[in-house]
């Protein structure tokens, strides 16, 4: 269902849609680790640290798991992490999500887990399904889309960037370019 690799290439998480997500060794293709969240893993992500693992999902929200090697401790969801979440971040101590409704950028300093202010974004739905969002490599830009096009945002102040119009892919999957400034969107 979904996958994220740690920022040192060495392990990959993996979820699966009966809630499962396992961490696998690349070097050894052994796994080493096992979660669940009964809901159903939408979104992975491993912090740019490499020590913390999000789990996100379109239902309820998001969940953290510090990771040690090999060890997956459960850190457990901010208090006010409830909620339609479709895209996910762990930098700088921050965790950042895309909440679908209210549509907004929400953020938690990982250390406190108290939220931090956040700004609304607009992002789309295509055939009841919440549309794609996609953070740049560097974690400065967000992709969001809706039915009239690609929308960019400054991570850190929430100004809107300009627009890529006339996109009707609502439902396709969005990401950026190794260089983190250019959103990809893949076509059904």
């Amino acid at each position: 269902q979904c996958v994220a690799f740690s920022p040192d290439g060495k392990y990959l998480a993996a979820g699966e849609g009966s809630g499962h997500i396992s961490i696998w060794d690349l070097s050894t293709t052994q796994r080493v680790a096992q979660c669940e969240n009964p809901r159903g893993p939408g979104v992975l992500e491993f912090s740019s640290n490499g020590r913390h693992l999000a789990n996100a999902n379109f239902k309820d929200g998001f969940w953290l798991w510090d990771w040690n090697p090999p060890h997956l401790t459960f850190h457990g969801p901010p208090p006010s992490a409830k909620g339609m979440v479709n895209g996910i971040d762990l930098r700088d101590g921050i965790v950042t999500a895309v909440h679908l409704n209210p549509q907004l950028l929400r953020r938690w300093d990982l250390t406190t887990v108290r939220e931090l202010p956040g700004f609304p974004i607009e992002i789309g739905w295509a055939k009841g399904f919440p549309a794609y969002s996609a953070f740049s490599s560097d974690g400065h830009l967000i992709a969001t889309k809706s039915d009239r096009g690609v929308f960019l945002w400054n991570r850190q102040t929430g100004a809107k960037l300009p627009e890529l119009l006339g996109s009707d892919v609502t439902g396709c999957p969005l990401a950026f370019s190794p260089a983190a400034r250019s959103p990809l969107m893949t076509t059904p």
